[in-house]
């Protein structure tokens, strides 16, 4: 009997062993380990480490060991390495740096003393979570998009002629005066909060290659067949340029600011949000050059359309601001405009703007997105719709 209960315990013994084995370090990193895995993952650098650590509590609760350090031929510009705790499955230890944030200030402020004007359109963000540096600018015009490249491309290229490695991100969008909140935080909160980014936010990785990171991509990668990767500006550019003919497909505005080439690309990237609209009393139908805004809402704009298309609920207007008859026959008023004083958001820590519609003399509120559910859209219309792919 005992051999067979040792039997049957076994397996379990080392299935729970080799899960300790997996889920990381069970004790805080060393000194010796911390300077380790900054050159194998980070940087291919000779590291100065403070001999002794700091301990702070992370917002998990848990107890950080905390070393500052600093390149060994750069002793000027100190950063962290930090064996935090965190818990999966089992309470464990992983290394964390804010390296590529604090070198990122650090050239940036180099760039811009020998370059005074060069970012003037664009802000520099800390992004806590990813610790690394965010170079962004918001648009106005897609007009705009081609010079604020060159911008990036300018910082990009200082950067990658920097000796030693640092990872940053360059960011941009489309302001989107009609379809988002106007209200936020300092700017330097909007990457630490729950503010809804701009639909239109693109964004690349930039900066010098020649860190532990880049260097395994690249051997995993091998050679390009196709030739060289575009430069970042190139793809920053190409990817704005495609996210805002998507946002004009989607909402229906701005659309007079798009070639026809980039619409119908658009059009056929976002062919997954294509719908069938269901009718009563007529077989279904699917518009083809119309898509919803997310698999269970379309946009303003989109209402408008199908309503136009429909050509039996009296419309007045434009896509941006129109009124109709409802299938219950009363008169409804949709706008970009219609948003109500701004107050607390539901996330709790900031000020919003939140959209309604008008039901006759009433309005009656949405959420901070300018878009109709499902449900709203078969009250309105008697009618229902679905993604073709969902």
């Amino acid at each position: 009997m005992k051999n067979r209960i040792g039997k049957r315990l076994l397996p379990l013994l080392l299935s729970a062993t080799a899960i300790l084995a997996l889920s990381g370090c069970a004790s805080p990193h060393t000194r010796r380990e911390a300077a380790e895995w900054f050159r194998e993952n980070v940087a291919d650098e000779t590291v100065a480490v403070s001999k002794e650590y700091t301990e702070r509590e992370n917002e998990d609760g848990y107890t950080d060991r905390v070393w500052t350090a600093h390149l060994k031929d750069l002793p000027e510009v100190e950063f962290e390495l930090v064996s935090t705790g965190y818990y999966s499955l089992f309470f464990s230890y992983k290394m964390e740096t804010n390296y590529d944030l604090v070198m990122g200030e650090y050239y940036l402020d180099r760039f811009l003393e020998e370059y005074p004007d060069a970012l003037d359109r664009y802000e520099a963000l800390p992004d806590r979570y990813m610790e690394e540096l965010t170079v962004c600018a918001v648009y106005d015009n897609p007009s705009e998009i081609q010079s604020l490249c060159y911008d990036i491309q300018r910082l990009d290229d200082y950067m990658a002629s920097q000796e030693h490695p640092c990872r940053i991100t360059y960011a941009l969008s489309y302001r989107e005066p009609l379809t988002l909140p106007e209200i936020f935080p300092a700017a330097e909160e909007i990457l630490l909060s729950d503010v809804p980014l701009p639909e239109t936010y693109v964004y690349e990785t930039g900066g010098s290659t020649n860190n532990t990171g880049y260097a395994e991509k690249e051997k995993d990668n091998g050679s390009d067949p196709y030739g060289p990767e575009p430069s970042v500006s190139e793809q920053l550019r190409s990817a704005a340029e495609n996210k805002f003919a998507q946002y004009a497909l989607t909402y229906r505005v701005c659309m007079d600011l798009c070639t026809d080439v980039a619409l119908k690309n658009a059009a056929r990237q976002k062919g997954d949000y294509r719908f069938t609209l269901t009718r009563p009393d007529r077989p279904d139908v699917c518009y083809p050059e119309l898509i919803l805004s997310s698999s269970d809402s379309m946009s303003f704009g989109c209402l408008y359309e199908v309503l136009v298309r429909e050509g039996c609920y009296n419309v007045q207007g434009t896509p941006e601001e129109f009124s109709f008859t409802g299938a219950d026959g009363t008169a409804y008023s949709f706008s970009y405009s219609y948003r109500t004083e701004p107050r607390q958001s539901v996330y709790g820590d900031y000020l919003s703007e939140y959209y309604y519609y008008c039901s006759g003399d009433d309005r009656i509120q949405l959420e901070e997105r300018p878009i109709v559910s499902q449900e709203l859209f078969t009250q309105l219309t008697g009618c229902g719709f679905s993604r073709i792919d969902g």
